[in-house]
């Protein structure tokens, strides 16, 4: 399975610094929740390092179609799942951001 741009981030981050990928996990979410507060308020955000981002109806759409599927997808793994703890966790944190995805996307409808 493909990494999601915030493990990719959060995998990069904890090697660099030498710090746990909890840790990194809990400030990169706090970063990106803050980022959706802001396009709450206004149509169009700039974060420092990563670019402008704006959120357009179509592609909304579109988001919260893949996120659906995503979910279900991991959901489904979750329950064959017997495998290391570890495993399950990292799964149970896709989900949950995820799921923080979907009702945020459905907000901008």
């Amino acid at each position: 399975m493909t990494k999601t741009i915030i493990e990719k981030i959060e995998e990069k981050t904890s090697e660099l610094h030498s710090t746990t990928s909890t840790i990194v996990h809990e400030v990169v979410m706090f970063q990106w929740k803050s980022g959706r507060q802001a396009l709450n308020k206004f149509k169009k955000i700039e974060i420092t390092g990563f670019g402008k981002f704006s959120l357009r109806p179509k592609e909304v759409v579109k988001s919260i179609t893949k996120c659906e599927r995503m979910y279900e997808s991991l959901e489904k793994q979750l329950l064959l799942l017997e495998e290391r703890e570890k495993k399950r966790e990292t799964i149970q944190k896709k989900l949950s951001s995820l799921l923080d995805e979907i009702e945020f996307l459905k907000t901008k409808l």
